[in-house]
């Protein structure tokens, strides 16, 4: 049950991350809202795929998965 809460708050913090950037910079750019919706159509299947993944797989077999996520992105935007 942690990790589906680490998940879930990880998620959280990055969409606030991501509508905070995206509302402050609307203004000084013009949306491609063809790729918007591109982006956030696979971003659902995504979400789809893994929720369904995640019935299958253990837990214990999911942390470590994450972890390197999580480590791997903040290493990217560092």
């Amino acid at each position: 049950m942690l990790i589906i809460k680490a998940v879930g708050t990880s998620l959280v913090i990055i969409f606030i991350n991501f509508m905070l950037g995206f509302l402050l910079s609307i203004s000084n750019i013009t949306v491609q809202w063809s790729f918007l919706l591109v982006i956030t159509a696979l971003a659902v299947i995504g979400i789809i795929i893994g929720g369904s993944l995640a019935s299958k797989i253990d837990g214990k077999k999911r942390k470590p998965a994450f972890d390197c996520f999580v480590l791997d992105g903040h290493l990217y935007y560092r």
